[in-house]
């Protein structure tokens, strides 16, 4: 990809349409526009889950499996 591509990208705040446009299949323009700016909003989703895990700095990964019912 071009320096300049990635530099508007980086501009425009769409950080991971830089990395997957070219694997977006193309049938018309509405309908790749419409997939790339989807997978954009579904990696910023991931990235936010993520960061907002971090973010409450849990101490351990919990199951409901490891909890004990019975002492309560």
């Amino acid at each position: 990809m071009s320096n300049l591509i990635r530099e508007k990208c980086k501009s425009l705040r769409l950080a991971y349409v830089a990395d997957i446009y070219e694997q977006i299949p193309f049938e018309n323009p509405e309908q790749y526009i419409s997939d790339l700016l989807q997978q954009e909003l579904e990696h910023r989703e991931v990235a936010k889950g993520e960061r907002l895990i971090k973010k409450a700095k849990f101490m351990n990964e919990k199951e409901l499996e490891d909890y004990r019912w019975s002492e309560h």
